[in-house]
């Protein structure tokens, strides 16, 4: 499952719609003790980003772990963080080599209104409101190449955000790296 991140809300939105999700997350995020217990409880997977081939070789054993039928359908927040409110960044690749590797299908999730209801680097009150939680259509990996990825991470990253309305989470700048 790839989904936008808009709001730390996501992830209890995401836990509460299907209770059997895993997470992958940024190995630097373990560093925050609260958040690191709270994330090993939910049985994140921490990603190391800042080492290529180490990430390379976490994925290769998330492809084994899948293999093997480890339990539960993998989240990711393919943008790489919390987008700025009304904003949506553009997705990473991992996710998508992850999905077409594996050969899964790759859901894209549409959350709406957690950014609302706790609003993106802003103080941890949470107001009352609705989040929905947007299973869309999956789509089919197989017979894709990771020389795919890019085309099917900028597909499912157009496929979020008119699932979100379209207004104001048009896609900054992509790099090279992305």
């Amino acid at each position: 499952m790839v989904a936008n991140h808009s709001s730390p809300m996501d992830i209890p939105a995401l836990l509460w719609a299907d209770p059997d999700v895993r997470f992958m997350a940024a190995a630097d995020l373990f560093r925050i003790p609260v958040l690191a217990a709270a994330m090993r409880a939910v049985g994140t997977v921490p990603i190391d980003r800042r080492n290529h081939d180490r990430a390379h070789d976490q994925l290769d054993e998330m492809v084994d772990e899948r293999l093997r039928g480890a339990g539960g359908d993998v989240v990711v927040f393919a943008e790489g963080g919390i987008a700025p409110a009304g904003q949506r960044l553009p997705f990473k690749s991992g996710a998508f080599s992850l999905a077409i590797r594996t050969t899964s299908p790759l859901v894209p999730v549409a959350i709406h209104g957690s950014d609302r209801v706790l609003p993106p680097r802003g103080r941890l009150v949470v107001r009352s409101g609705v989040v929905t939680v947007e299973f869309l259509d999956a789509i089919d990996t197989s017979g894709l190449t990771t020389d795919d990825r890019r085309v099917l991470r900028d597909h499912v990253h157009d496929l979020v955000c008119d699932a979100l309305g379209g207004v104001g989470v048009e896609p900054t700048a992509r790099t090279p790296s992305s």
